[in-house]
């Protein structure tokens, strides 16, 4: 009953449009929960814990959206002129007030790659201050990556040493919805993005304080 809703939103905006919905919705809170007809319908979606059918009508059309944003397949269509609303026009004025619609989104794999060409270690706090920096070789290259959260804002940051003993440094600012985590793994990210062609047998060596990074 659901099918492409985000295209038919507008018609949650009209009662006489949504009514044969409500009227379906309504039947099957009746018969799901076995109680009289005069039961209000509000009542029965708070037990069962549903939605609406304007506002679940609605979600989808928000999630929808979100996926299309994320993968840039999503078009506003700002520079039609239309006398009604538009599908576009009902999601983009929903999503203002649901802050989540902001929150970054990254691609996952099911498994890591087979062939990984990259060592990890983990060192102590006390190793660090025993052996203090690790010994680096004349073609290494040397990467630092940070993310903060405090007093409501996000940032994140991250500094390469080049051979050539240059160094480039980047800061991110990133609003007040990210996690800490996320802070290191964007740091991780825009400096992989960021770092220049290396050249053959260049080694790069990434100093991050989030073992979970």
């Amino acid at each position: 009953m659901s099918y492409a809703a985000v295209i038919w939103t507008p018609a949650t905006l009209f009662s006489s449009t949504m009514e044969p919905m409500v009227r379906i919705h309504r039947t099957m809170l009746l018969m799901t929960c076995g109680v009289m007809k005069p039961t209000p319908t509000a009542g029965l979606e708070c037990i069962l814990g549903i939605l609406p059918i304007g506002y679940h009508i609605l979600q989808l059309a928000l999630l929808t959206q979100y996926r299309l944003k994320k993968r840039d397949q999503w078009r506003d269509g700002t520079e039609r002129n239309l006398r009604w609303s538009s599908h576009t026009d009902v999601c983009n004025n929903s999503s203002k007030g649901v802050p989540e619609m902001e929150y970054p989104c990254y691609n996952s794999l099911d498994s890591l790659p087979v062939n990984m060409h990259f060592t990890i270690e983990i060192r102590s706090r006390r190793d660090w201050l025993e052996n203090g920096y690790p010994h680096l070789t004349p073609n290494s290259w040397g990467c630092h990556t940070d993310g903060l959260t405090t007093d409501g804002a996000s940032g994140a940051a991250y500094l390469v040493a080049r051979p050539c003993g240059r160094i480039d440094s980047m800061k991110i600012l990133l609003g007040s919805f990210q996690t800490a985590f996320e802070t290191e793994l964007i740091a991780l990210l825009r400096a992989l993005v960021g770092l220049p062609d290396c050249g053959p047998g260049s080694e790069i060596n990434f100093f991050v304080d989030c073992e979970s990074v």
